[in-house]
């Protein structure tokens, strides 16, 4: 558990649609990601082409929209597609990170 209150998580979430405009998946994961208890985080909507620069500095793949990245450390999670998955996610990359 000091893992991951000591960690600054980052997720990262791939919309379909550009931000501003409602996206019925990429929406209720930024709000769970909010929602995780943690005392500091990162969390980016990031959407193809406006951002597949970002993208590829962050080494996300190109090719997947509508999932979300948690990444602590160097260490990222595989792909997670439902809003529910993210505490899961966090705790699995938290784990796996190394400091």
């Amino acid at each position: 558990m000091d893992r991951l209150l000591s960690a600054e998580p980052e997720f990262k979430i791939v919309s379909e649609w550009p931000s501003g405009e409602p996206d019925r998946v990429a929406d209720p994961m930024f709000r769970e990601a909010l929602r995780i208890p943690l005392a500091a985080r990162t969390v980016q909507r990031l959407s193809l082409p406006q951002d597949d620069l970002l993208m590829r500095a962050l080494g996300l793949p190109l090719d997947r929209t509508r999932v979300a990245y948690v990444c602590v450390g160097s260490v990222c999670s595989a792909p997670v597609t439902q809003a529910d998955a993210l505490r899961g996610a966090l705790e699995l990359t938290a784990n796996a990170s190394t400091w």
